[in-house]
């Protein structure tokens, strides 16, 4: 296979693992993508080729653990945690069994690995940082069964906390959020700093569909729904369907 195939074998992989939880869904295709734009200032295309590959595997290991762990709403026990921490070592291991994968399995399974040996599973001491900044900025956009997701501003500024704390390389941490600058430049300004997701369940909102509706429309659990609805009514400053869909109207959102 070429490298566009093995692209293509990865992410159908990365949308498998994904799809395991309602909490994860399109998370390997999100980090993969990040990864990829924040490689593209300074290196080759080949290497940005390597780092969306190993961002879309990068979490394959989580087919070895338990979805009770993934999508345990309180504080994962001690044995919970080492059992959560071993999908790098799967990931790993995984890719090393087909020798057409075995170049990715180093680079896909550093995700969870931080300066001085302070991450898993390898506890490297320089780890290559990149994939890890680009994970942890996604991870943290994205709902969790112990919290909801944050927005990107947030989210920036818990990234670079991390680089000020030296669990995260600063340079990484900054090529990263300066790629997610580039993104959000380079697209049309919605009102009230509305996502793009966000703006497609106002939408719906708007149409009279329900939470649930809204859910089976754009294939999302119905408790991420409510997550995104709370966001929207918090941005817009308003509460209730009624004051939503004039608020859409106005903005012209559903032409959009």
């Amino acid at each position: 296979m070429d490298g566009d195939q093995i692209a293509d074998v990865a992410r159908a992989c990365g949308h498998n693992v994904d799809h395991r939880s309602v909490y994860t869904l399109w998370h390997s295709e999100g980090v993969a993508e990040l990864v990829a734009r924040a490689a593209a200032a300074d290196l080759l295309q080949e290497t940005r080729q390597q780092l969306r590959i190993a961002g879309y595997f990068h979490d394959i290991g989580r087919v070895g653990i338990s979805s009770a762990i993934w999508d345990k709403p309180g504080p994962l026990t001690r044995a919970e945690r080492a059992r959560f921490e071993q999908h790098t070592f799967l990931t790993d291991d995984i890719l090393r069994a087909s020798p057409a994968l075995a170049s990715f399995a180093t680079l896909a399974s550093s995700a969870h690995e931080r300066p001085k040996g302070l991450g898993y599973h390898r506890r490297l001491e320089t780890p290559d940082q990149l994939l890890a900044a680009a994970d942890t900025y996604h991870a943290m956009r994205e709902p969790r069964p112990w919290r909801e997701g944050l927005c990107t501003d947030t989210a920036a500024e818990e990234l670079l906390a991390e680089a000020n704390e030296d669990r995260l390389d600063r340079r990484a941490v900054q090529t990263v959020l300066h790629a997610v600058a580039g993104r959000r430049q380079g697209r049309s300004a919605l009102p009230s700093n509305l996502s793009k997701r966000e703006a497609e369940v106002l939408c719906l909102l708007a149409q009279g569909m329900t939470n649930r509706q809204i859910g089976d429309e754009l294939f999302i659990s119905e408790k991420t729904v409510e997550n995104h609805v709370g966001h929207v009514y918090d941005k817009i400053s308003s509460r209730g369907r009624a004051a939503a869909a004039m608020f859409a109207v106005k903005h012209g959102l559903c032409a959009k």
